[in-house]
């Protein structure tokens, strides 16, 4: 095909890359970015306004962010474990993540129509959810070991900002639909949940797409028989590591940071500054949108300064961005707000990811990522419990306050643990 052709002559020039199971593996994961971009931020952020729906608290929202995330803490060490058990870490993923996880979206769309009062549906929503946070992270070792395995490690900012580039532009396309569809279908022919039944319908069709793309990357790109497979858990011996030992705890005391506010975002544009469904869609689309320019800026810097002076300079900006969210009286000042944000994440995402496959030794990835993960979805199941507390006692203006505040400690922790005095000296600073 003539697309498939250019993408190619594109992804060897980027990567230098000759080998055609290779240049294959590296188009379908692109594409796979693409349609799992579109789909995710079809949904993304809705689900709580789905809860909303229903007449929830505050506690109620932070506690199904919780539930899906306490499932994620136990779900993903195991993976990393049965990856020994299979043949092959692409059926593994494709099984879970690709099948399960989005047959799930499809069970969400149903939940109106099975569920015979309020509180049974809020119930099988709140479950739906964990499961299928479940599947995408008991498979996220097994994914990141064969990602690392197929992007060649000297071209992968290269390859991850183009691919970022297309999951980008997916999700500024994907939220203001998803939007508008909600503020048209809610209420139609007496389904007042209607509109969020269309969304997760629509997330699951596309989703498949995403399935069958990276089920199509070609076995020869990765080599099974020389991955390395884990062989018990040296949790001790990579904890030995201070490099990785402080990347795990700073990366805890950010993610609560995160956490706490993330699931109360939308809500309050909702029911605090009186956004509608619509409003959330474009103020999502405009972040998206700001992430495209900043992926592009920030990949040069990346390559000038490094990934850790780009982790630590977007760092100290980001908390700012919840700090902002106190100031504001009406949703359409969040604009400037989403403009900043798009922008320092882009920069942000990109470096540590890069960070993360830096830090974690070769053989020992699936291992080392899992526990990373691991303290990141913990992380994720006390924050939205404090966060729900804090709402429903002190209001939302609470909750972004000590958000920005404990999102500094995390990064200072970063710099302290793992680079030391060394953060702006460039490129060659660890890791």
């Amino acid at each position: 095909m003539p697309l498939f052709g250019r993408l190619d002559a594109s992804l060897r020039k980027l990567t230098g890359e000759s080998d055609g199971h290779r240049i294959a593996g590296l188009r379908f994961f692109y594409f796979d970015g693409l349609f799992a971009s579109l789909s995710d931020n079809l949904v993304a952020g809705f689900l709580e306004l789905f809860l909303l729906s229903y007449g929830v608290s505050n506690g109620i929202i932070g506690l199904n962010t919780s539930i899906a995330n306490l499932c994620a803490a136990f779900s993903i060490i195991p993976g990393a474990l049965f990856i020994s058990k299979v043949s092959s870490r692409k059926r593994l993923v494709v099984i879970t993540g690709g099948v399960i996880g989005r047959f799930g979206l499809l069970a969400i769309s149903a939940v109106p129509f099975l569920a015979g009062d309020s509180a049974t549906a809020v119930v099988c929503l709140v479950c739906l959810n964990a499961i299928r946070t479940t599947m995408n992270n008991f498979n996220n070792p097994a994914w990141t070991s064969m990602v690392a395995d197929l992007v060649p490690p000297l071209s992968r900012a290269r390859y991850f900002g183009k691919r970022n580039i297309a999951v980008i532009a997916a999700s500024i396309i994907a939220a203001p639909i998803a939007g508008a569809v909600i503020k048209s279908l809610s209420g139609v022919v007496g389904l007042p949940q209607l509109g969020y039944q269309a969304i997760f319908l629509l997330s699951f069709a596309v989703g498949l797409l995403s399935t069958a793309s990276f089920s199509s990357i070609p076995n020869q790109a990765v080599s099974e028989a020389s991955a390395p497979r884990p062989q018990g858990f040296p949790l001790r011996a990579l904890l030995k590591d201070r490099h990785f030992a402080g990347f795990v705890l700073s990366a805890l005391v950010w993610n609560i940071a995160l956490q706490i506010s993330a699931p109360f975002f939308n809500v309050y544009l909702v029911s605090g500054l009186g956004a509608n469904a619509a409003a959330v869609g474009f103020l999502t689309a405009v972040s998206s949108f700001t992430t495209l320019f900043g992926q592009l800026a920030f990949g040069r810097i990346t390559d000038k300064r490094g990934d850790v002076f780009v982790l630590v300079a977007t760092g100290l900006v980001i908390p700012l961005l919840p700090l902002s969210w106190i100031l504001v009286d009406a949703w359409p000042q969040i604009i400037a707000i989403n403009v900043a944000s798009g922008l320092v994440w882009a920069g942000y995402n990109l470096a540590n990811f890069n960070i993360l496959l830096k830090i974690t030794p070769d053989d020992h990835r699936p291992e080392a990522t899992a526990i990373y993960q691991t303290v990141v979805a913990a992380s994720a199941v006390v924050g939205p419990i404090i966060g729900g507390a804090i709402a429903d006692s002190f209001g939302y203006k609470a909750v972004f306050g000590l958000s920005g505040a404990l999102r500094y400690v995390g990064i200072a922790l970063f710099v302290a643990l793992v680079i030391g005095p060394g953060v702006f000296r460039g490129r060659n600073a660890r890791p």
